[in-house]
């Protein structure tokens, strides 16, 4: 039945489906070109905080332990990372972005694997509050761990990026699901 609704038809119905399952939400997103970001902003309105509550949980599982690697996240670490306006004592995303990059330039930096880069933005942009955005950096930086030189292969349309890619999707529509599950109560 999903099949035959277009994409934000298919979105309205996704909170009533009994079983739902992450393979519902891949057919609604990755088919139609989207992602679980955008569904989970979508269904924000029905589940206030879904969006932040995928980021918050994909960035910690899959980012973080990349992020670990060049920058052990000690308490101190994280106060920043968590809430870097506060930290910094600006509302300024892109004077936050600057300090923290200079913050942590010893450990993260432009010599740094392309894979910590991208969680360190993953980290930056959770904190900032741009749930979408920190949600596919996490997934890009697992992605470039996976697969060096990820974005040129994924341009090139070569399948181990088409793959990796899909299967940072898999993840974040199964904790979806599971978040659908939790705030309908069953």
């Amino acid at each position: 039945m999903i099949h035959l609704l277009s994409a934000k038809s298919a979105w309205e119905v996704l909170p009533s489906i009994a079983n739902l399952s992450a393979k519902h939400l891949l057919d609604v997103t990755v088919e139609w070109g989207s992602d679980q970001e955008d569904l989970a902003q979508h269904l924000d309105g029905r589940f206030p905080g879904i969006l932040s509550r995928l980021a918050r949980m994909y960035v910690e599982e899959a980012a973080r332990p990349l992020l670990e690697e060049a920058l052990p996240c000690t308490s101190e670490v994280l106060a920043i990372l968590s809430d870097p306006c506060k930290a910094f004592g600006t509302k300024d995303p892109q004077k936050v972005r600057d300090l923290t990059v200079d913050r942590f330039h010893g450990q993260v930096n432009q010599d740094s694997p392309q894979h910590v880069i991208r969680a360190m933005i993953s980290h930056i942009e959770l904190g900032l509050g741009d749930f979408a955005r920190a949600s596919r950096e996490a997934s890009f930086a697992v992605c470039e761990k996976e697969l060096t030189e990820f974005g040129t292969h994924l341009d090139s349309g070569d399948e181990a990026a088409i793959q990796a890619l899909l299967k940072t999707e898999r993840r974040k529509a199964q904790i979806l699901a599971d978040l659908i599950h939790e705030l309908r109560g069953n």
